[in-house]
C-alpha cells in the first residue's frame, strides 16, 4: 500500500463553545498564530481558510479532532464575516479525522486521545492558560508535539493496514 503522506492540521482555541476566540493553527508544521504573524482572529482565519482551500483536487488533509475544528472554525468565520464553506470543503477534500479511528478502537468517547497523545502530554486544558498568559512558546511547543504524536499514530495505522490486501478479502 503506498499512499502520499498527508498534510496535517490542527487549531487551538480558548475553549469548546463557538464563541472561543481560535488564536492558532498548525498547518503541516507551518505555525501561525496571533502572536506570530496574524494578530487578529480574523486575519488568522483568513490564511487557515486558504490553506485548506489550497488542498482542493490535491493531498489528503489529516488531523487529530479535523472535523470538530472545521466546525469551529466555519462558526467563527460566520461571526467574523469570513467566508469559508467549510462543509463544501468536507465534500470537496480528501480528508481523515483520526478521532474517528481513536474512538472505534477505544470502544467509545472516553479518553479516545490516549490513542494518539503520548503519555506524558499536557492536558489541552492548559492551552487556553498559556494563551491568556501569552506563553506563546509552550503553545507551539505543544502544538507540535501533536502533530508529531498524529503522524506516529498514523504512521502505526499504516504499517498495519499496508499488511491488508484486497486479494485477502474474506468475502
Amino acid at each position: 500500500m503506498s499512499l502520499e503522506r498527508p498534510d496535517y492540521f490542527d487549531i487551538e482555541c480558548d475553549g469548546l463553545s463557538t464563541d472561543s476566540v481560535i488564536f492558532h493553527a498548525n498547518l503541516n508544521g507551518n505555525l501561525v498564530n496571533c502572536n506570530r504573524n496574524h494578530p487578529k482572529e480574523r486575519d488568522l482565519l483568513i490564511a487557515i481558510v486558504a490553506w485548506l482551500w489550497e488542498h482542493e483536487h490535491d493531498k489528503v488533509v489529516m488531523g487529530k479532532s479535523l472535523i470538530f475544528d472545521l466546525k469551529h472554525i466555519q462558526a467563527r468565520c460566520e461571526v467574523l464575516g469570513v467566508q469559508a464553506h467549510l462543509v463544501r470543503w468536507q465534500y470537496s477534500v480528501k480528508h481523515l479525522d483520526l478521532k474517528d479511528i481513536a474512538v472505534i478502537l477505544n470502544d467509545g468517547f472516553k479518553s479516545w486521545n490516549r490513542w494518539i497523545d503520548r503519555a506524558d502530554k499536557p492536558p489541552s486544558s492548559q492551552v487556553p492558560i498559556w494563551y491568556t498568559a501569552g506563553e506563546w512558546s509552550k503553545i507551539e511547543e505543544y502544538s507540535e508535539n501533536e502533530r508529531i504524536d498524529t503522524f506516529k499514530f498514523y504512521d502505526w495505522m499504516l504499517q498495519i493496514l499496508g499488511k491488508i490486501s484486497l486479494g485477502d478479502r474474506p468475502y
